[in-house]
């Protein structure tokens, strides 16, 4: 028998708590422990405790809402699966309930034991699911601490409770320095052991209270709660400095880094995220200008005439000028081998920078109110070069382009961009448009009709970051997507573990199932093609590319005239 598995059961009527026990008595494989409240507010309690393993919910309530309980206890931390029961089929139960964070309904005249049971096993097993890709997706796999999207998280958290309670906190942004060249003498090898032995050092400069995350690359951010006195901020600063600066044996190397750190204390330096992210930002590469490791608070001196604080018009300049570049991942069909699919990425030829990513063009982009001007660049550029690629025979390649909802909701977005189909002759079928699926869930519904009137031109949807958790999961069969692109974090654990594997199958199933193309992004050798391949996957990106390609490249390549381009035999050939 499994182990028991405890019902918390919130109605009015004591005959509902006691037909749910008849019920659940019929069950013999599993041991049900039954536990009954009769008060709305009491339930929204117990649901915040979090005491038992589902909630059945009664919808109806004379004296309060169900739905404003469940949102209640949902901002208030519970992650419990919660099953609302109705008295009827209701448009309104099916429309509120999962928007609310039910995970499922039941209507009252038509449950028995079986569905019952089932309803209430899916609810948790998908429950258990949706923590394990959060986990997944909320950690950063090579530094084993948390990546950006928790950072953002724990950051906006610590906003609202300053605000609330009062309690300060302080940002810092960390920068390593000398990485790039232990990358390029050690070998890539070399700099994920040095990721992971400055990710372990950080974490012993801090209080179990304070948070460390790595955002990207060699940046690195700590949050240090409970304080605003510089004193301490800056002792903890010098603390990392001194920690980051010992010598690191990486194999039979022996090499140091050097760390720029900069600091914004709330709420002076910002009373919000971005603006906190902002100003530390600045604040670190003023860190830069002095010689060796060094940490800098930001002030409104340190603001204005730091080169960093003019990335707004250097943007804008990049847009206007010749700095931007976009390059190409292969994606291959899993099936035959065959290049079907480019993803569209970005590259900054700064003029004192030198070459910056994709990733820093977002960053910078979403600072400065930029993103959709960036997009809608990719968008003419990407445009621009798939109409070359067909011409010169890739007759049936596809072009995915990354978008945003507020994009998509410009005025007359759908007559611009079927002129600038028109205009480079390219078919509306050849276009993918890529949301991420946090932006997708928060805006889900000023974006449907919008992408109804695109997929009306021919192009389809992708879901980019499948399974960081913030879409529900009934939001793939309301919105029109076609494909999802698995979180790369969950990619990483499927090729290390045998639970990250079944995780991944899983959730390559689901989306199968709803009649999802499945994306399996990042690069891979010829061994992990061959199984995400045996996983079900439908694309993989080329594994023979260090880098994303440029269009030149891919016209260069093997068999330019032709559709195929297979980097390893097809699966089961």
């Amino acid at each position: 028998m499994d182990m028991p598995v405890t019902i918390l059961v919130i109605c009015r009527p004591k005959a509902e708590f006691h037909l749910i026990g008849r019920l659940l008595a019929q069950v013999h494989h599993t041991d049900y422990q039954v536990i009954w409240l009769n008060r709305l507010d009491d339930g929204l309690e117990a649901m915040v405790r979090g005491n038992c393993d589902v909630v059945l919910l009664d919808y109806h309530w004379n004296n309060g809402s169900a739905m404003q309980a469940v949102r209640t206890a949902r901002s208030r931390g519970c992650t419990l699966p919660i099953v609302v029961m109705t008295d009827d089929v209701e448009s309104e139960v099916d429309r509120t309930a999962i928007a609310a964070g039910a995970s499922d309904y039941l209507i009252k005249g038509h449950i028995d034991s079986r569905l019952l049971e089932r309803t209430l096993r899916y609810a948790m097993e998908r429950n258990a699911s949706e923590k394990k890709l959060a986990q997944l997706a909320h950690f950063d796999p090579l530094a084993n601490i948390p990546n950006r999207i928790l950072f953002r998280d724990r950051l906006e958290h610590a906003v609202e409770l300053s605000r609330r309670e009062g309690i300060p906190f302080a940002l810092l942004y960390l920068d390593l320095d000398g990485f790039k060249e232990i990358n390029d003498r050690c070998g890539h090898d070399a700099g994920d052991e040095v990721i992971r032995q400055c990710a372990r050092r950080l974490k012993e400069c801090i209080r179990k209270s304070d948070s460390v995350a790595r955002i990207g690359g060699d940046e690195f951010t700590i949050l240090l709660e409970h304080t605003n006195d510089p004193g301490h901020i800056a002792h903890v600063a010098q603390k990392v400095i001194d920690t980051l600066s010992q010598p690191m044996s990486v194999g039979a190397d022996e090499v140091s880094v050097g760390v720029s750190i900069g600091i914004a204390v709330y709420p002076e330096a910002g009373d919000d995220a971005q603006s906190l992210q902002k100003h530390a930002d600045t604040a670190m590469y003023q860190a830069k200008q002095i010689a060796g490791s060094a940490y800098c608070f930001y002030t409104a001196d340190v603001g204005e005439p730091h080169p960093h604080s003019l990335q707004e018009s250097e943007l804008r300049q990049a847009l206007r000028g010749n700095q931007l570049e976009a390059r190409y991942r292969r994606r291959l069909d899993a099936a035959s081998g065959r290049l079907i699919e480019l993803g569209l990425e970005l590259c900054w030829h700064h003029p004192e920078r030198g070459e910056l990513g994709g990733e820093h063009c977002r960053d910078v982009a979403q600072q400065a109110g930029l993103t959709a001007e960036l997009n809608n660049w990719s968008l003419q550029q990407g445009l621009q070069d798939l109409a070359q690629l067909q011409k010169a025979g890739w007759k049936q390649l596809c072009l995915m382009v990354p978008v945003t909802a507020a994009q998509l909701t410009e005025p007359n977005m759908r007559e611009r961009l079927q002129r600038l189909l028109v205009e480079h002759g390219v078919r509306g079928e050849s276009l993918g448009l890529e949301m991420t699926e946090a932006d997708l869930a928060e805006h889900r519904q000023a974006v449907l009709s919008p992408m109804v009137e695109l997929v009306q031109l021919g192009c389809h949807f992708s879901l980019a970051e499948f399974g960081c958790g913030s879409a529900s999961l009934g939001l793939l069969q309301r919105l029109p997507v076609t494909s999802v692109r698995i979180a790369e974090p969950l990619l990483v654990d499927a090729g290390q573990t045998e639970a990250g594997r079944r995780l991944l199958e899983g959730l390559v199933q689901f989306a199968h199932h709803l009649g999802k193309a499945v994306v399996a992004g990042g690069y891979c050798d010829q061994e992990q093609y061959q199984s995400l391949c045996q996983l079900g996957c439908d694309l993989v990106n080329a594994a023979d590319e260090p880098e994303p390609l440029t269009p030149s490249i891919i016209k260069g390549g093997p068999g330019a005239t032709s559709v195929t381009a297979v980097a390893y035999p097809a699966h089961g050939s």
